[in-house]
């Protein structure tokens, strides 16, 4: 039902990013379609690494585990 008659599906999404948290958004849905999507055989996973819009220092702090 979601996809239709195309069967295809494009999500994007960053957990560093999770701007939608205060309406109750989940992380978790995104870490799930991940995982299924890096497992499906008929899926590819494009993992977009660099960042245009904060400097290497504030990428490198924010990347720093806590």
């Amino acid at each position: 039902m979601l996809v239709g008659r195309s069967g295809k599906l494009t999500a994007v999404g960053d957990h560093r990013q999770s701007i939608y948290g205060f309406r109750g958004a989940k992380v978790e849905i995104i870490a799930e379609l991940w995982e299924k999507f890096k497992k499906a055989a008929d899926a590819d996973v494009i993992e977009l690494e660099e960042n245009f819009r904060s400097t290497p220092r504030i990428v490198a702090v924010a990347n720093q585990k806590g």
